[in-house]
């Protein structure tokens, strides 16, 4: 207001506007949200915005406005996608091998211990009083790391859009605008700079991201201490075929599909 000496109820009116092109124009780059309420269970009022992505750090799917005091198994069970994904009418790429003698495995998404285990997604196995078997630590250490891109992401939205570092001040439609803009102008830099060399991009820079010698990566430190986790929740029941596809990708990692830091990773931690 005082930068372009201008009225609030102007600035208020052009912000909006503002975000509204932003999207219509770049939503393209990720699909449109599904509306859903907001005291969550920190004491402090939130909206979610529950997201797939892809390997390349870019918003495939995105749910926006769901209330903070759900849980984020029942939020991705009650969206779009989630409903779309249990009614087999969003379409996945079909079954494959890995590689030339490997086996064929399913395509699936990635969760963490709040989402339901199913056909479709795969999730940790339970930690229990006893240690996990040496299999289920590597499948869970390499799960956890497919996890991570995911992080990365929400990581390089917080580090990119200051406005996510406290508290939105701001209607709850003007916020959803806010989160449906940021989704799609991340995206947009992101296939931006993909063109570029790594020391030329100003979005994604290199060497931020984790390694076998860096696990945590500067990205994750900027979500843990700019984000809060949501609470987990969810139903632990799965069919025997979700538990069948989970051991299929814990034998693949333990053998043709294994890598060799995995071992040590694994030795003394249960993931």
């Amino acid at each position: 207001m005082f930068a372009f000496r201008i009225g609030k109820c102007i600035v208020s009116k052009v912000i909006a506007e503002s975000l509204k092109a932003i999207w219509d124009v770049l939503k393209d780059l990720a699909p449109p949200k599904s509306d859903s309420k907001y005291y969550n269970y920190k004491g402090q009022h939130s909206i979610v915005l529950m997201a797939i992505c892809d390997a390349d750090y870019c918003f495939t799917l995105v749910d926006i406005g769901a209330s903070g005091r759900h849980s984020d198994g029942g939020i991705f069970k009650n969206s779009i996608m989630g409903q779309m994904l249990e009614e087999k009418t969003l379409l996945l790429t079909e079954p494959s091998a890995l590689n030339i003698v490997g086996p064929t495995l399913l395509y699936v998404f990635v969760g963490d211990e709040a989402f339901q285990l199913s056909t479709y997604m795969l999730r940790p196995f339970p930690p229990s009083r006893e240690n996990l078997t040496r299999e289920k630590r590597v499948f869970n250490y390499r799960l956890s790391r497919a996890r991570r891109v995911i992080e990365y992401v929400f990581g390089i939205l917080v580090a990119k859009w200051c406005i996510f570092r406290k508290p939105i001040y701001a209607s709850l439609e003007t916020t959803e605008k806010i989160i449906q803009a940021a989704v799609v102008l991340h995206n947009f830099l992101r296939r931006k700079d993909a063109h570029e060399t790594p020391h030329d991009r100003i979005y994604f820079p290199p060497n931020l991201v984790d390694s076998d010698d860096n696990e945590d990566g500067e990205w994750r430190a900027m979500l843990t201490s700019n984000m809060f986790d949501l609470q987990n929740a969810g139903s632990n029941s799965h069919s025997r075929d979700a538990i069948s596809i989970r051991n299929n990708y814990m034998h693949y990692f333990v053998n043709d599909g294994s890598v060799p830091w995995q071992w040590d990773k694994t030795e003394n931690f249960n993931f």
